[in-house]
């Protein structure tokens, strides 16, 4: 890994003269360079105190980093009064965002009284903007009737209009109530579509119900190998249920070839889960096994792990396609990459490239090749165990213009000692489609 030094050019030095002689939007940018380390090494400590004193003096968008820095310890002592305060100051300004977060900390009485009432009212001014998240909140507390009486009409509203952005579980609320004729006329057609955009982006209910659709013939023709896609895609996240019924269908050879080890597997992993019927219906499987099989469908259960929510299995793509807000496969894809900064993957507090700009990602076992505007990324992951998210990331190397030649066998050697040799047959295509021109006299 390379460090850059402090940013030292003169137009930073000039906003630092801003900053120190009081200039309000000058505090603000030094501070958010601080925080994103965009144009300096990240320090959370110089961030604070550059956004504390533009805070102090009515900037908006430092009240709210302000407010989220207290909410989420960084670089200060977690503090969850101090962050509402802040926020609270952001959202009577108007700022969407902030008025959506003091919506959630009413609702969940973080660092406030909890106070329906109080949830709604931010809620419903964020939602108004646009701000996504505000409208699934505020669909939810309409259908469970906090802080409004119950209402599943205004929940269909609100879920439709974060679903219409691309947000995964509001797409799968709003199936469900197709599903169902609950605040909305029974549709299985919209049903199944809802269900299908909250599937494809990795929400497990969704995916669980898509596959009983299929099976039951709800919305599509009855078809049991588009049923089990879905169910193993649901299994491979945990679901139980979804394990259940995949086993089933391994067991009857419905829409997948019969196979009574996957069988034992799924029916096992869901019996783990509590399942009496699974249980029993393992061991009647078994009766049909010979003791190798049943050993090595064992071991399938010992070593089968839960593939996290948006993870995708080696060697598949993912398209980066722009939602209405311009977000909605970006956050996929920094899910994928493991980069909890949706805008930006940093490298020693240096972006290294912007989300904005991903084109297409392709999985890889241990990491991913991630194709921009501006080039291809070798992405490693390393997995740390906090709730079995991706906690970490690194960037290894990518190819520069300035030094094709080097960076392409840095690529090729740092490839190989991160277990990721599969990488550097499309990285030497890639290097010679784009790069490899450019160097041709």
């Amino acid at each position: 890994m390379w460090r850059r030094k402090r940013d030292t050019s003169p137009e930073f030095q000039r906003l630092i003269a801003l900053a120190r002689q009081g200039d309000p939007w000058a505090q603000a940018h030094i501070g958010l360079s601080y925080l994103n380390g965009k144009e300096v090494q990240r320090d959370y400590e110089e961030a604070g105190k550059w956004l504390r004193l533009a805070a102090e003096q009515g900037i908006v968008e430092a009240r709210v980093w302000l407010g989220m820095m207290y909410l989420d310890g960084d670089g200060v002592r977690q503090d969850y009064k101090e962050a509402a305060k802040w926020l609270r100051l952001a959202a009577e300004q108007g700022d969407p965002y902030a008025q959506g977060y003091l919506g959630a900390m009413y609702d969940e009485g973080c660092g406030v009284p909890q106070d329906y009432l109080e949830a709604i009212k931010w809620h419903r001014k964020a939602a108004e903007k646009g701000n996504v998240k505000s409208q699934y909140e505020l669909g939810c507390m309409y259908a469970a009737g906090n802080g409004a009486p119950q209402d599943y009409g205004e929940a269909a509203k609100w879920l439709r209009l974060a679903a219409e952005q691309g947000d995964p579980d509001a797409q799968g609320y709003l199936g469900a109530m197709y599903d169902e004729g609950c605040g909305v006329p029974q549709d299985y057609l919209e049903a199944i579509k809802w269900h299908r955009e909250a599937a494809e982006k990795g929400n497990v209910k969704s995916q669980y119900e898509l596959g009983c659709m299929y099976a039951a013939g709800n919305g599509a023709p009855q078809d049991y190998g588009e049923a089990a896609k879905w169910f193993h895609a649901a299994a491979e996240q945990g679901d139980a249920s979804a394990q259940f019924n995949l086993g089933c269908i391994y067991a009857d050879g419905a829409g997948v070839p019969q196979d009574f080890c996957e069988a034992y597997k799924w029916l096992a992993l869901a019996a783990k889960a509590g399942g009496k019927d699974a249980a029993k219906l393992r061991d009647e499987i078994a009766a049909f096994m010979t003791s190798s099989q049943v050993r090595e469908a064992e071991q399938l259960v010992v070593v089968w792990q839960p593939v996290r929510e948006n993870e995708v299995p080696p060697g598949e793509k993912i398209q980066i396609r722009p939602g209405k807000d311009g977000r909605t496969d970006i956050e996929v894809a920094a899910v994928v990459i493991g980069e909890p900064d949706p805008y930006g993957v940093y490298v020693d507090s240096e972006r290294i490239f912007d989300m904005r700009e991903i084109i297409e990602v392709t999985v890889l076992n241990g990491g991913c090749i991630v194709e921009t505007s501006r080039g291809e990324f070798c992405i490693r992951m390393l997995r740390e165990n906090y709730n079995t998210q991706l906690d970490s990331y690194a960037v290894v190397c990518s190819y520069r213009r300035g030094d094709a030649i080097a960076a392409l066998l840095a690529s090729a050697k740092i490839a190989i000692s991160n277990g990721m040799a599969e990488a550097i047959p499309r990285l030497v295509r890639r290097w010679m489609d784009v790069v490899g021109p450019a160097l041709e006299p």
